[in-house]
């Protein structure tokens, strides 16, 4: 039985091992799946904020060039046939100055050269608004591209502003920043980030020697890497390379980072030097920990269900195991308790029966009183187990009355001191009132039964205190011997039914455990408790609460 219980213990230790793997893996997909999704919504991020970039540059090249459009300067315009149903329009603009003019070419429809002739400087206008950014940079170029003013002039300036939005629109990280910062407040307080801009990938990814450290800066962060040898190789070749990198930064640490090559301007994919921008997101480990606290919280609650079956389980299983040893052990002792009186009564009976003892009327008497006495024995031994189911049961009920507690200890002493056969001495103090309401009978076989242990495992001379004393919830008792004492592993057994504290190198102890059984149920249908507050040796003392 116990290589078995063994096994189940093992069982059920890898069970509960294998469980919590299968969580732990399960959790940790879950925050490799939310990390996943914060970088696809970095990478969303970073594609509005340019597109947001984008278009406030629009907007300011927009009001600039307006300021230089306008009816004051002198427009000559020039139509070119190009199609049957369509024309090229070209609108020269004449400088003040001595330069040569510079031209904005348009396919407008033949209906809207009058249009045009009338009122050139609205028809620019009106394609200056419409344009995007993209539109808009032909129209800069060759109005007031290529001119050179004086220096800190009004067109200087203007012309200084309008390349910066043109020729560094990618690199304007400080405005790309400050967007990027209020999208990520309105997500969460405690995200934070920046875009920094590198010249080429080249500059991402610095050839250096196997294992040597790259320091990589953006938004004036370092970004420690290993890379291995690169060769010359294409440009999708070096895209791949760079994604690869970003994808083991993102392997790491808390934050996330989203690389998008600058693929807009056709002469620096030619040229193989194509601008990046790199967007790094500061995620605390905190924030996908609370995305995941619902699953978190249900694995736990999980875990700790399953764990909690498998010890109740186990300890059923161990309880239904001693309460089975307890039992053999009852049905083994009750058979030789009962064998004997039964046996003795027997040969008593045959004695008489052949041997003449009925002639010897002394011998007749004896045989008869031993007969008696043993089936006495016999009847009080099947009563005992008789009563113990019934006080388990719920038809069981109790005859209260109102007596004198005082008084019936005071009885029980002088019985008990009469038939012991050990030398007895019982002390009683009483508190206070001594009547109280309770089933009298049975609370006397309570007091019995205590004394009973105490004078079976006691010494020659047996000493027992009975203290009785009221608190706010009703009558305490307790109960002490200067016995051998309960040993600390069976205590918590006592009152289980049948159950006895082994002895042994004492076979001459005889019961069948059901006493201090007999007793606590006897309490409790009191709405009492009873308890064991020192077993130390020597002696027990065990407390009583009945209340009133």
């Amino acid at each position: 039985m116990k290589v078995k219980i063994k096994y189940l213990v093992v069982l059920m230790v890898l069970a509960t091992v294998g469980i919590v793997i299968f969580q732990v893996n399960w959790l940790l997909q879950s925050y490799q799946i939310g990390r996943e999704k914060i970088i696809l919504d970095a990478s969303r991020m970073l594609d509005e904020t340019i597109v947001t970039h984008k278009t406030l540059t629009a907007v300011n090249v927009k009001k600039l060039l307006k300021e230089i459009i306008n009816p004051k300067n002198d427009f000559e315009t020039k139509v070119l046939y190009r199609y049957p149903d369509s024309l090229n329009v070209s609108l020269g603009y004449k400088p003040k100055r001595t330069y040569n003019a510079a031209y904005v070419s348009f396919e407008v429809s033949i209906n809207q050269i009058k249009q045009i002739e009338a009122e050139p400087y609205q028809f620019l206008l009106e394609k200056i608004n419409a344009a995007n950014l993209d539109e808009l940079y032909p129209i800069y170029s060759n109005i007031i591209g290529g001119n050179d003013y004086a220096p800190n002039s009004k067109e200087d300036q203007i012309q200084t502003a309008l390349m910066k939005c043109f020729s560094y629109l990618y690199d304007d990280t400080a405005a790309l920043n400050e967007i990027l910062n209020k999208r990520l407040i309105k997500i969460d307080p405690n995200f934070n980030g920046a875009v920094g801009h590198f010249n080429g990938i080249d500059e991402v990814l610095k050839i250096k020697k196997l294992n040597a450290k790259n320091h990589l800066r953006g938004d004036d962060k370092v970004v420690e890497i290993v890379m291995a040898p690169q060769r010359k190789s294409t440009l999708t070749t070096k895209i791949d390379s760079m994604n690869i990198y970003v994808n083991s930064l993102n392997l790491k640490g808390d934050s996330v980072y989203v690389i998008k090559p600058v693929l807009d301007d056709l002469n620096n994919i030619l040229m193989n030097k194509v601008p990046v921008l790199m967007l790094r997101l500061n995620v605390p480990t905190v924030y996908l920990i609370h995305q995941m606290i619902y699953s978190l919280i249900s694995s736990v609650l999980l875990l700790l269900l399953i764990t909690s079956c498998l010890i109740y389980m186990l300890n059923l299983i161990l309880k239904q195991k001693r309460l089975a040893d307890i039992k053999d052990d009852f049905i083994s002792n009750v058979s030789h308790e009962l064998k004997t009186p039964l046996s003795t009564a027997l040969a008593a009976v045959q004695g008489m029966q052949y041997f003449d003892v009925l002639k010897d009327e002394n011998k007749t008497h004896q045989y008869l009183d031993t007969a008696s006495k043993e089936l006495k024995r016999l009847s009080s031994m099947i009563d005992i187990i008789l009563k113990s189911a019934i006080f388990e049961s719920g038809d069981f009920k109790l005859q209260k009355t109102s007596f004198d507690l005082k008084e019936m200890l005071s009885e029980w002493s002088k019985t008990q001191q009469i038939n012991s056969t050990k030398i007895l001495s019982i002390h009683i103090k009483f508190d206070g009132p001594s009547v109280i309401e309770a089933d009298q009978a049975h609370l006397y076989n309570v007091i019995n039964n205590l004394a009973d242990n105490a004078i079976k495992y006691g010494p020659d001379n047996i000493e027992i205190n009975i203290n009785c004393t009221w608190t706010n919830i009703g009558l305490k008792i307790q109960f002490g011997d200067n016995g051998k004492g309960i040993p600390q592993m069976y205590q918590k057994n006592i009152f289980d039914k049948f159950f006895r504290v082994p002895t042994p190198h004492d076979h001459s102890i005889k019961g069948y455990g059901l006493g201090l059984s007999y007793v606590k149920n006897i309490i409790e249908k009191h709405g009492g408790t009873i308890s064991l507050l020192a077993a130390d040796c020597p002696g027990c003392v065990f407390e009583i609460n009945l209340p009133q």
